[in-house]
């Protein structure tokens, strides 16, 4: 991980993980392809997300296969 002073990341996905991150609900702004099989996408949160919807994120994120 890379610190970020900003409330913006911007990883590169495999294009499953994208997918199954949109069928779970997340909405997020697709930014560019990368290649043929991934993906950099937006993601952006407000500055008063509690931190316990990041961490059910990552645990979402970290079940995508």
């Amino acid at each position: 991980p890379v610190p970020s002073p900003s409330n913006q990341q911007f990883p590169v996905l495999p294009n499953t993980v994208v997918k199954q991150l949109q069928e779970m609900g997340y909405e997020f702004e697709i930014d560019h392809a990368e290649d043929e099989t991934h993906t950099c996408v937006r993601f952006v949160t407000s500055w008063a997300t509690p931190e316990s919807a990041v961490d059910a994120f990552l645990k979402d994120l970290a079940d995508c296969k």
